[in-house]
């Protein structure tokens, strides 16, 4: 009886395997490439007691200064580049679009 079963047998495993490779092979073309777009963040720095931001891009950023309290110390609207704030001693929450930074100046 194994040997009537046989051809029957290699012609299922045939089968099973050609499905397997068709059905892996439309996975394959099936799968859309996600394309992420990665945006610079602004960096923020103290140096000798001033906030030293950059904005990177192109469009103007409005930057805002919060006390931890949650009181809005100052906001300004900023072009691209290099951006020096004076504050008084403290500690700082600064968001610079979308982006939220804690600071501390001494």
């Amino acid at each position: 009886m194994k040997h009537i079963y046989s051809p029957l047998r290699r012609v299922l495993r045939a089968l099973v395997l050609s499905l397997t490779l068709i059905i892996g092979a439309t996975n394959l073309y099936a799968v859309e490439a996600e394309v992420e777009v990665v945006v610079p963040e602004p960096t923020v720095q103290v140096h000798h007691g001033k906030i030293l931001i950059n904005i990177p891009g192109q469009e103007n950023v409005t930057i805002s200064v919060f006390a931890l309290t949650g009181q809005l110390l100052k906001q300004v609207t900023v072009t691209p580049g290099p951006t020096q704030l004076d504050l008084p001693a403290g500690f700082y929450i600064i968001r610079i679009g979308e982006t939220v930074k804690r600071i501390a100046v001494s």
